[in-house]
């Protein structure tokens, strides 16, 4: 006989993934889904790259599932981050969270597929129950039938044993047939009711994924808010102690701007008549030459020993402007001009406001709070100033240049500020041969 279709249903079922593949394991374990590819963009741009060297953070997460890398994304604080970490644990938060929201998709699919199998095998348990009722009710009606007539009827009827028994043996087929369809029925609506037990148990566990999966969303999304509120307080940190140092109340001081100076060099004399042989000597004619009284002494003249110091000229030179304070300014133009005048060309650079002091360790330090603004100068690279700590932004450093390079420790410029530097009340920063200031700092 053949067979309905809630048995094929039935074994198709067992072909889909959500039957042959749980979502959990059979301790109860939920099973976490493989990471998939993802986009690299985000519809949010990446902060600013370092203007300056730092050393590239260590965010090794190898071995760390989703979740557990973006948490550890999040693990730092504000004041230490520097601008070359932000974009590397972002991409680490929005990976989470595009990896959860795909996740949620999916399970939502799986469920919405889980749902419809479970309403198309409620369909043929309608069916096969509707069925099974019908060949009950014709089993029903034909048993009545036959016990309505009894044995009394059909002997009366047909009059003999042979006839009666004759007129049985197609009752008793139908009978038959009546019965082993109601078994076959009731087999049926048995299969059917026990798949849509099977369907309506994977829908439940389809929808936990699916619970899980959004919980996991939501996870992720809270990290998300995290570290863009971790951010926001660090960049507002940074500003904060950016207008506390701008705005913190310095020592008055009266900027200058060296632009020129006076190069003093020797006059050179017209090259004297050529030595003839006749000075002192006796003439051509024989007869000896003037002879020069020496009992008294020129006071006007050299004595004996002594050079006379050269004629020298003046010359004012114009040069890169350098700000000072007006404290250094006369030495500053008095020491620049005494090495152009012993033939070495010196400039630079000196008074620098807060703000390019900020700019300068941002460079020099890291891009952190608290490498701008806390870290020990000697540990950037080069040595630089705190904020509101540089000589240079009291108008009192200068960091000295030769034909426009900075200086190093074999420069003739710094070998002669070595050596005459201190006479204009400059002293040098031994780190740093181009750094000299009133303090040595």
């Amino acid at each position: 006989m053949k067979r309905f279709p809630a048995l094929i249903l039935i074994a198709w079922l067992g072909t889909f993934p959500f039957i042959s593949s749980a979502s959990a394991a059979p301790d109860g374990t939920p099973i976490v889904f493989a990471d998939s590819p993802d986009e690299t963009s985000d519809d949010e741009p990446n902060e600013p790259a370092e203007d300056g060297p730092q050393e590239e953070p260590d965010l090794n997460v190898e071995g760390l599932d989703l979740e557990e890398a973006a948490l550890f994304a999040i693990a730092f604080d504000p004041w230490l981050l520097t601008d070359g970490e932000i974009p590397i644990r972002r991409e680490m938060v929005v990976t989470n969270r595009r990896q959860r929201d795909a996740q949620l998709v999916e399970a939502d699919a799986k469920v919405a597929e889980a749902v419809g199998i479970q309403d198309a095998l409620e369909v043929e348990l309608a069916r096969v129950q509707a069925i099974r009722d019908k060949v009950e009710q014709d089993l029903e009606g034909y048993a009545i039938r036959i016990w309505s007539m009894g044995d009394d009827g059909l002997q009366e009827s047909y009059g003999s044993d042979f006839l009666r028994a004759r007129l049985q043996q197609p009752i008793q087929v139908a009978t038959a047939d009546l019965v082993e369809r109601l078994r076959v029925a009731g087999e049926n609506l048995s299969h059917a009711v026990i798949a849509v037990d099977e369907a309506a148990e994977v829908v439940r566990l389809r929808r936990i994924d699916r619970d899980e999966a959004l919980s996991r969303l939501r996870v992720a999304q809270q990290i998300r808010q995290q570290f863009e509120a971790k951010l926001v307080a660090r960049n507002e940190a940074i500003s904060r102690r950016t207008h506390e140092v701008l705005v913190k109340e310095a020592d008055p001081i009266t900027l200058v701007q060296v632009v020129s100076v006076v190069v003093r060099t020797p006059v050179v004399d017209p090259e004297d008549e050529a030595d003839d042989g006749s000075s002192g000597d006796p003439t051509d004619d024989g007869s000896e030459g003037p002879i020069v009284s020496t009992d008294t002494e020129d006071p006007n003249l050299p004595s004996e020993g002594e050079q006379p110091e050269p004629e020298m000229t003046e010359q004012v030179v114009a040069i890169t402007p350098i700000t000072v304070n007006a404290e250094i300014a006369d030495s500053l133009v008095a020491l620049i001009g005494a090495a152009m005048s012993d033939g070495v060309d010196l400039s630079g650079w000196g008074y620098r406001d807060r703000e390019n002091q900020i700019i300068l360790r941002r460079g020099n330090c890291g891009s952190s709070g608290y490498a701008i603004f806390e870290q020990r100068s000697g540990t950037c690279s080069p040595p630089t100033a705190r904020p509101g700590f540089s000589q240079h932004e009291k108008g009192l450093a200068i960091d000295f240049t030769q034909g426009g390079a900075i200086l190093n420790s074999s420069s003739s410029g710094f070998l002669w500020l070595q050596a005459n530097a201190a006479t204009y009340g400059l002293i040098n920063l031994p780190s740093e041969p181009w750094h000299w200031s009133t303090t040595g700092r």
